[in-house]
């Protein structure tokens, strides 16, 4: 890395300069014994800019593997909390509504749950203080409302270094354009899930291969 620095700084702007001082001077000195002389400087000058630069460069690698460690010291700092959404279905005990409006346009919503297991894979103690879904990539015109953990859960629940914990997640879902009946079954490809941990980071889960809602049907078992 050190020799490829050097070799960009050798043939970048500073040689050029030097390269086109000499030209000048071999252009306006007139003698010969002189146009010499200046060439003989010229070549000292070449060199020890050239022995000058390799100092140049091993200081930019130095410097460029001082902030990888400390962009790694700081990310190893934070936690890491990775972990699957799974199991989504109707909340049977939950709401369910339909409305239809002035143009005769239906809109349905219906509260849900799933569960989410989550592990922290980093020695940096956190909580989970909230989870998020984002349905703006699924192919229905859908939109969910806050996630709230069952009453009893514990709200600091430590998120400890290498310990999987399954939490049971309940939310909303609104579809525009549909009743109930209609939608039967949503599948959640794209559905976007993300835990949110203590120190505010963001920490995507990824999603079961089998996600999807049915609305007209219970789940199969």
């Amino acid at each position: 890395m050190a020799a490829k620095s050097w070799g960009r700084a050798v043939s970048g702007p500073i040689l050029a300069v030097v390269g086109l001082f000499l030209l000048v001077l071999q252009q306006t000195i007139k003698k010969e014994a002189d146009v010499a002389q200046a060439l003989k400087y010229g070549a000292w000058a070449t060199l020890g800019i050239a022995v000058f630069m390799i100092f140049v460069a091993q200081y930019e690698v130095w410097k460029h593997e001082r902030e990888e460690r400390e962009k790694e010291v700081g990310k190893n700092q934070r936690p890491e909390i990775k972990g699957e959404a799974y199991g989504f279905e109707l909340d049977r005990l939950g709401m369910q509504s339909q409305t239809q409006d002035a143009q005769g346009i239906w809109s349905s919503s219906a509260a849900i749950i799933f569960r989410i297991c989550v592990c922290n894979h980093r020695p940096v103690p956190t909580n989970m203080i909230d989870v998020r879904l984002d349905g703006s990539a699924v192919n229905w015109p859908i939109k969910f409302g806050s996630c709230s953990l069952p009453q009893g859960t514990p709200v600091a629940v430590c998120l400890e270094h290498g310990y999987s914990k399954v939490f049971l997640v309940k939310s909303t879902v609104e579809v525009d354009s549909f009743r109930l009946d209609e939608i039967g079954e949503m599948s959640l490809e794209y559905l976007g899930v993300s835990v949110i941990d203590g120190f505010g980071g963001v920490h995507p889960l990824s999603l079961s291969s089998d996600a999807r809602l049915y609305f007209s049907q219970p789940a199969p078992a």
